[in-house]
């Protein structure tokens, strides 16, 4: 038979070997960067946003920036939290109407001073029975297929925010305390460089390493 043959197991022995001494080699694999399309334009307070959509968020949510005069509806038992498990503080509620393509819409939103863009989460995709066409690259809400668009990703980066109104005398250095807030909720936990910089005439920032925890941050 061909296994009891000696030929073969010599063979076979000296393949293993000669298997066992190579380096281990592995084919080369390409692997292109993704760049989903997860975000809609709509026409809101005289002006137009992109929105991120994300049926990861259980919560739509808008940046306070946005919405600064809007009178807020308190909350007491929401909990949010960013991917990297870092705590979103909910400063209230509000409904909000906008436009897409010409077409009325509104949504309950969680305003956060937190965040920095817009987000209709899974409650509105749910409430409005929408349907995510990834072939198409559309999204479909009552009838009204939305044409969906892509935008560099912001996960890396977070935007510095002065905590307080301050005075720096001329001619001298001072520790501004600033607060970090998130540009994504896939924001990762890490440190996060400030590069140096002139904000206006002889009014320059350094460089610093900040914690991702910004409660004692400075510049």
């Amino acid at each position: 038979m061909r296994r009891e043959c000696p030929n073969t197991k010599d063979k076979n022995k000296q393949q293993n070997n000669n298997s066992q001494n190579s380096p281990a080699k592995a084919n080369r694999l390409r692997w292109v960067r993704a760049n989903p399309e997860t975000f809609i334009e709509i026409d809101i307070a005289d002006g137009k946003h992109c929105c991120l959509l994300d049926t990861g968020c259980d919560h739509s949510m808008i940046p306070q920036k946005l919405v600064r005069e809007a009178t807020l509806i308190p909350v007491d038992d929401v909990e949010v939290k960013a991917a990297n498990g870092t705590s979103i503080e909910i400063l209230g509620s509000m409904r909000v109407a906008f436009e897409i393509q010409g077409h009325p819409f509104s949504a309950n939103l969680l305003v956060s001073e937190d965040i920095s863009e817009f987000m209709l989460g899974f409650d509105w995709l749910k409430l409005n029975e929408a349907e995510w066409n990834f072939a198409r690259k559309t999204l479909t809400v009552r009838g009204l297929e939305i044409p969906l668009k892509t935008r560099k990703s912001r996960a890396s980066v977070r935007r510095v925010y002065v905590r307080e109104r301050i005075v720096i005398p001329p001619n001298t250095e001072q520790n501004v305390p600033v607060k970090l807030v998130n540009s994504s909720f896939r924001t990762p936990t890490s440190e996060w460089l400030v590069d140096p910089c002139t904000l206006v005439e002889k009014v320059f920032v350094a460089r610093v390493l900040l914690s991702n925890q910004d409660k004692h941050a400075a510049l």
